[in-house]
């Protein structure tokens, strides 16, 4: 500690053994910094109502009210970012089914609401999150929704190449991962060691940033206007 650095220094000024004279200037290392963090605390947290100058309260009160508004906006903002990425995920799921789960169709309606008229217009401009990404979010969702969709996706030439791979293979075979995937167990499946240590691997990572994903996304929904790249 800083007692023990500097006692010896210290035991030339006062008329203490080094340990003695390192213990109490650790002491009053200490005290000293408690007393500067209580300083600071009692500025920082007391209310604006118990400031004494002016400028002071004002300074609070303003302050405060940035922060309430910078905070209130950003939640409102992570807020309906949610809304818009779940609903483009159900819209496209339930698009491709006759499935009536009650709060897929809810968060659905939820999102088309936001998206309608001039609030949606102000929604979208505020958004920082690209339009394409709540596309692919939907296009995702209508081809995990169709087993037919899902073998064409599988047979994209990029995705062909991550399936081939021997550590992808090795995650197919295995029975546990193949009892999570059968029941949707999602949460189990993604936390999975044997999973995260394969995601974790640089190869099949590099073969999955490869993926061109709205392509092999449209090639699944039969969507011709990106052609599927012929495998390297």
């Amino acid at each position: 500690g800083v007692g023990r650095a500097v006692g010896p220094l210290a035991s030339h000024v006062l008329p203490l053994p080094a340990s003695a004279a390192g213990a109490v200037v650790g002491f009053v290392a200490g005290l000293a910094a408690y007393l500067v963090i209580r300083t600071i605390s009692a500025i920082l947290f007391t209310k604006t109502s118990h400031q004494r100058s002016l400028l002071v309260r004002l300074f609070y009160g303003s302050g405060g009210a940035v922060l309430g508004l910078i905070f209130g906006v950003a939640f409102v903002c992570g807020g309906v970012t949610l809304v818009r990425g779940v609903g483009a995920f159900a819209e496209g799921g339930t698009a491709s089914t006759d499935a009536t789960d009650g709060l897929a169709q809810t968060v659905v309606k939820l999102k088309r609401s936001l998206e309608a008229g001039s609030t949606g217009e102000l929604v979208r401009s505020l958004d920082p999150i690209p339009e394409e990404k709540y596309r692919l979010l939907e296009k995702s969702g209508r081809v995990i929704a169709s087993p037919e969709a899902l073998g064409r996706f599988l047979e994209f030439p990029d995705v062909q190449t991550v399936a081939r791979d021997s550590r992808f293979v090795a995650l197919s075979s295995d029975p546990e991962i193949n009892d999570l995937a059968r029941e949707r167990k999602v949460r189990e499946l993604i936390v999975n060691p044997k999973v995260i240590a394969a995601l974790n691997d640089p190869g099949l990572i590099d073969k999955l940033k490869k993926i061109q994903l709205e392509a092999a996304l449209d090639f699944a929904l039969d969507q011709p206007a990106r052609p599927a790249p012929s495998a390297p």
